[in-house]
């Protein structure tokens, strides 16, 4: 059970720093000083649950079937290209609690943000741009780091 989190743990910190990585790129533009933060602990999270929940808890799933180095390139390239989504979807939910909670965080025409139930379909359009500009990274990079998480599991 350590073994299974600690191997997340690793997943998710080299997820992350890709996402710290892409997020001080965008940041350093007009407008997204935070979006770091965003990249950063969203990269974080999808790394891990994706590591967690379809290798460590479903290993049946993946492991038996391809081997387990394939596995870890294919779950580190699936964390790697839906951190883009879940990331702009934090994004906005987290600007919603801002204006429900000081009527701040406004748009650039200040209309509040959209609906968080809009924001499902939403964030799609915002993901497909931000892939375009920063996929070639995360999700090659999220292969790299799924292999040699995968191949550190092997040596266990």
């Amino acid at each position: 059970m350590i073994r299974s989190i600690i191997n997340s743990l690793c997943m998710g910190c080299g997820c992350s720093l890709v996402g710290l990585l892409c997020g001080l790129i965008v940041s350093s533009g007009d407008g997204w000083s935070n979006f770091w933060v965003y990249a950063t602990v969203t990269a974080f999270l999808t790394g891990y649950a994706a590591w967690w929940f379809l290798i460590e808890k479903r290993p049946q799933l993946f492991l038996a079937v391809e081997g387990k180095l394939r596995s870890g390139v294919f779950v580190g390239a699936i964390a790697g290209f839906v951190g883009h989504y879940i990331c702009w979807y934090v994004i906005i939910l987290s600007k919603n609690i801002c204006y429900w909670f000081t009527g701040g965080c406004l748009s650039s025409l200040g209309d509040p943000p959209i609906n968080p139930i809009y924001a499902i379909v939403g964030a799609l359009p915002l993901t497909l741009w931000s892939l375009l500009f920063f996929g070639i990274i995360t999700v090659p990079a999220g292969a790299i780091i799924g292999a040699v998480v995968a191949r550190l599991r092997i040596n266990e």
